[in-house]
């Protein structure tokens, strides 16, 4: 009798010890990781506004996964892409869940930076609008930056000086005795000029909802004959319904930022 109680002891034994075991029983945890493309390149922790970004996840042991890419916006998918309209830093989130419920996250923080406007420099003198052209003696000239407000339409002016009535963001000083030769001539602004993106590209293409004029970028001359409008950005919106400032680039690794049309070259960096 007692050697069965002894066997029944051990048998009770084995099994909690066996429970034991099922409770001890773990599973690999799940590892939060992914990789970054920016306009920098991989795993380059700044851009500047509207600038694509990619993020693809590269976790361990998960079935789910959750970007909140700090701005309200909220993907699921293995790979997501996403642009900050707004400059600003902000905070980049993946959280991972494994078959188990177990879950684990990882965050980067991105800087987002504003284009920003320091110089505009003539580059031509010749007359792009006239029609026979003008040939000027010895004119004044000076530089307006227009920007058509978003879904803001505006009248169209007489062929003759094809601009719009948008508000003027920056006039420069008047300046006589420029030559081809001497160009370019740059004007410093006087107070650093924030680029709206999109208006860049207004006429191009209705780039991220943005429906006005956009940016115009005017050379005006005045000699005794008169004053005319020599160069515009809004000119080709009268010729063809297309083009306006197609000519930018953005190198966030040089901090330089240009935009181009016609006569009139926009420069600045990243802020």
């Amino acid at each position: 009798m007692m050697a069965m109680n002894a066997r029944i002891a051990l048998f009770g034994l084995a099994l909690v010890g066996l429970a034991a075991c099922k409770k001890e029983e773990t599973f690999p945890a799940p590892v939060a990781s992914f990789s970054l493309l920016g306009p920098a390149g991989a795993n380059a922790f700044s851009a500047s506004t509207y600038d694509a970004i990619r993020v693809t996840d590269a976790s361990a042991n998960v079935v789910t996964r959750r970007w909140d890419f700090g701005n309200d916006s909220i993907k699921t998918t293995p790979s997501a892409s996403m642009s900050y309209p707004k400059a600003g830093t902000y905070t980049l989130t993946l959280t991972v869940k494994d078959s188990h419920g177990q879950q684990a996250s990882t965050s980067q923080k991105i800087t987002v930076l504003d284009r920003v406007a320091k110089q505009i420099s003539i580059v031509d003198l010749s007359d792009r609008v006239g029609s026979p052209q003008h040939h000027l003696a010895n004119p004044t000239v000076w530089v307006v930056i227009r920007l058509g407000e978003n879904n803001v339409s505006y009248p169209f002016q007489t062929i003759s000086n094809p601009s719009f009535d948008a508000p003027i963001v920056y006039q420069s000083p008047k300046v006589t005795g420029l030559t081809q030769a001497s160009l370019p001539y740059s004007f410093t602004l006087p107070t650093k000029l924030v680029i709206n993106f999109p208006a860049l590209f207004s006429f191009y293409q209705k780039y991220a909802g943005y429906s006005g004029v956009g940016y115009g970028l005017e050379l005006y001359g005045q000699d005794a004959t008169g004053t005319y409008l020599l160069s515009t950005s809004y000119l080709p919106y009268y010729q063809t319904q297309a083009g306006s400032i197609s000519t930018v680039n953005t190198d966030l690794q040089k901090n330089v930022f240009f935009a181009r049309y016609g006569a009139l070259l926009l420069t600045g960096d990243f802020e």
